[in-house]
């Protein structure tokens, strides 16, 4: 965790990650795109989010996580076969923490679905 705290940081600040977004980071830069959009393309409604969330995918979730990708990367080098091998074993499903509220919200949910 020690080695991508700063990149978790970062990709929380700017709103990179759609599933851990609020999809109100960074409004000052994301609102304009919003409003362009809106003003210059008022009848684009993209499958299947609609032109916000289309935008949000395209602005945030891809062009800043791509250029986020040299820093990220940066974080491997000089990392030998055994710490690598060390850090995919990190994400082995055997070193998960199970999310008991999350498993229990999700479960009472699907027999509302059901």
């Amino acid at each position: 965790m020690l080695r991508f705290a700063d990149l978790i940081a970062k990709k929380a600040r700017l709103g990179i990650d759609s599933w851990a977004s609020t999809d109100a980071e960074i409004p000052g830069v994301v609102e304009p795109v919003h409003e362009l959009i809106a003003t210059e393309f008022p009848s684009w409604r993209p499958y299947p989010w609609g032109a916000r969330g289309t935008t949000d995918d395209i602005v945030r979730h891809l062009l800043f996580a791509q250029a986020m990708l040299p820093e990220y990367a940066e974080r491997f080098r000089g990392l030998g076969d055994a710490e690598l091998d060390a850090l995919a074993a990190s994400f082995s499903l055997s070193r998960c923490v199970r999310r008991t509220r999350l498993c229990d919200l999700l479960a009472s949910q699907m027999g509302a679905v059901a």
